[in-house]
């Protein structure tokens, strides 16, 4: 969404739940005293669109850590 082709409700569905559970596990690794490091190595967070954005997967989780360290 935002970018490239016009996507379905789907598309939208699957981000929107991809950045909730990003943001919710990102939020626990705080309240557990985890490192910003610590938290964006974590293999249990949900890659969005694996073999696509992967790259971007722990750019999202220390930029979720940082808004919520404010």
């Amino acid at each position: 969404p935002g970018h490239g082709v016009m996507c379905g409700e789907a598309d939208i569905l699957a981000l929107r739940d991809y950045l909730q559970v990003t943001w919710d596990l990102t939020a626990e690794h705080i309240r557990l005293g985890h490192s910003a490091d610590e938290t964006a190595v974590d293999l249990t967070y949900l890659v969005f669109s694996p073999n696509k954005y992967e790259r971007l997967h722990q750019a999202n989780i220390r930029y979720m850590y940082q808004q919520q360290s404010k």
